[in-house]
């Protein structure tokens, strides 16, 4: 019984994480602004179906989450361990970091505007015990954040004015809005 739940637990997930995808492609990541869970149908077709021959066990959460990459000081720190461990390839790691040292930040700023992470968990009761299972997924969107409107058609000024402004680097004069 609990390998079939596992399974159908399994189905139900993947179900929910396919419906979160056309969501976010169709609505962007504007509905992907909180950490909170929400609880709903696990799959809008077997709830259907479900719904017609009785009750469903299983139960659907999931939740958005903004990606926080780390810090430049936390990447140097933890590149700083594994060369004093001497591991060549931290090593070189530590040195390319150097070099990415100026521009990181900007790219953090993309990156975390473009990846959101999306967690869905299928629970269900096994006689006195709740049981669940938890899958998490990245999914990206180039045309939110900075990247976007990089995209969207701003000049490589306009953009990387945009950029400036929004990690708190350069001064200037309003940042240059994209057309859609």
């Amino acid at each position: 019984q609990y390998i079939k739940h596992v399974t159908v637990a399994s189905q139900l997930a993947r179900c929910r994480m396919s419906e979160i995808e056309l969501q976010i492609l169709h609505e962007g990541f504007e509905i992907a602004e909180f950490g909170d869970w929400e609880e709903g149908p696990c799959c809008e077709l077997r709830d259907n179906r479900v719904n017609l021959a009785g009750s469903d066990p299983f139960v659907c959460r999931w939740r958005f989450e903004t990606v926080q990459l780390p810090s430049m000081a936390d990447a140097q720190t933890a590149a700083g361990e594994a060369a004093m461990d001497g591991n060549q390839e931290a090593q070189q790691g530590l040195m390319s970091m150097g070099l990415l040292g100026p521009i990181l930040p900007m790219v953090q700023n993309l990156l975390e505007g473009a990846i959101r992470k999306v967690s869905v968990q299928v629970v269900w009761e096994d006689g006195p015990r709740e049981e669940s299972i938890e899958v998490n997924q990245y999914l990206t969107n180039p045309n939110q954040g900075d990247l976007g409107n990089m995209l969207r058609g701003n000049t490589a000024a306009e953009a990387q004015e945009e950029i400036q402004n929004s990690t708190g680097g350069g001064g200037g004069g309003g940042g240059g809005g994209g057309g859609n």
